[in-house]
C-alpha cells in the first residue's frame, strides 16, 4: 500500500478516512432521493401548478421540508 500511495503521490494516511467518506456520502444521496420523491409527490398533486417556493412552504407545512442548506430551485 505504502508504494501505491507514493507511486500515485497520495498521502497514505487518508486511506483511513475513505470509508468514514463514503457512508457520509450515501447517506447524504439516500436523504436527497427521499427529498426528491416528496417533492415529485408534492408537485404530481397538485397538477404540476405548484413551483419551488409553494413546494418548499408545502413540504415544511408536512413537517418533511428540506434543510436551511438545500434549495429546491434548478
Amino acid at each position: 500500500m505504502k508504494r501505491i500511495c507514493e507511486v500515485l503521490e497520495f498521502n497514505g494516511s487518508s486511506r483511513y478516512k475513505w470509508p468514514s467518506d463514503w457512508q457520509a456520502g450515501a447517506a447524504h444521496q439516500h436523504r436527497d432521493r427521499a427529498l426528491a420523491e416528496k417533492i415529485y409527490r408534492v408537485h404530481g398533486e397538485t397538477q404540476s401548478t405548484y413551483g419551488p417556493p409553494r413546494v418548499t412552504a408545502e413540504l415544511k407545512e408536512r413537517s418533511c421540508g428540506p434543510t436551511r442548506n438545500t434549495s429546491l430551485a434548478p
